[in-house]
């Protein structure tokens, strides 16, 4: 059945193919529907916040994962609906969803499908529906958002892995939950993940639901270069648990600490510095779904 109307469609000028998909959502706008145009990051959440006090009931987020992570805080909470319109790089919340990458497939999929009320995580005062990521995957991360930069996807996290290995160190890093220790040491990355994937697709915590409500833990601990390329392949199929270097670990909350200054992404884009402190809130969101 169609997702609840009115619905307001918000679209990120700076992702993807803009024009193309603006005349498209013009075609499918049905009477009262909205078209808004962020101009500049972070206006999504105000947008979105203004529509649903003006009576829609269906934000539909045309852009990244960073864009729909704007939205969230208009979202939760209320009985309004977000539906994610692939347009990004790495497109992974749609991945995890298992929605079609091509926008008008994904919106018949979703108009399809039936809504779900979905669990978001929280990283210090922010919400984030998809990974945190820390370290070195969070290098290679802001390595590709930089601008200028062309390629996309899976290609681009790969080209930006290799740029960034040969430099990187390994980082000092503790995680406690309730004042207790869970894992300290010297790691590589640490993922908190609430759905399965990033990087275009690599299903960093294949094991994630985002609704089961807990966050999912992957460390990778301190690896020498040439083994962290050989296991790398691993990510894209979720078989990279079962090295003995990998630790998963499910949590309610909890925070994390680290020894020096660290990238740290939340939704594929830049978040606060570390240490910060991070919790699952259940049921927090309606999600529109295959």
């Amino acid at each position: 059945m169609p997702l609840p109307g009115p619905v307001a469609f918000i679209v990120n000028p700076h992702a993807g193919r803009r024009q193309k998909h603006v005349a498209w959502i013009e075609r499918e706008a049905q009477a009262g529907d909205r078209l808004l145009i962020t101009q500049a990051r972070g206006e999504a959440e105000g947008l979105a916040r203004t529509a649903i006090a003006e009576g829609a009931r269906t934000i539909a987020v045309w852009g990244g994962d960073g864009t729909a992570n704007e939205a969230l805080p208009a979202l939760a909470g209320t009985d309004a609906v977000l539906a994610v319109l692939p347009g990004g790089t790495g497109n992974d919340l749609a991945r995890h969803l298992q929605t079609p990458l091509e926008a008008a497939r994904a919106w018949e999929a979703l108009n399809g499908g039936e809504p779900r009320t979905v669990d978001l995580g929280r990283l210090n005062d922010r919400p984030f529906i998809n990974i945190v990521s820390c370290g070195f995957d969070a290098a290679v991360g802001e390595r590709i958002n930089r601008p200028g930069r062309r390629s996309g996807g899976t290609f681009a996290y790969i080209v930006a892995l290799v740029q960034t290995l040969a430099a990187f160190q390994p980082l000092p890093l503790k995680i406690s939950s309730e004042d207790k220790p869970v894992w300290e040491g010297e790691a590589m990355l640490c993922a908190i993940a609430n759905a399965s994937s990033y990087g275009g697709g690599m299903k960093v915590s294949p094991q994630s639901r985002l609704d089961d409500g807990l966050l999912d833990l992957v460390i990778l601990e301190k690896i020498g270069r040439g083994e962290l390329l050989r296991q790398f392949p691993k990510v894209f199929s979720g078989s990279h648990l079962s090295h003995p270097k990998v630790h998963h670990i499910r949590l309610r909350s909890g925070r994390l600490v680290t020894g020096r200054p660290t990238p740290l992404l939340v939704d594929g884009e830049p978040g606060p510095a570390l240490p910060v402190s991070f919790e699952i809130r259940p049921s927090a969101i309606r999600l529109a779904h295959p």
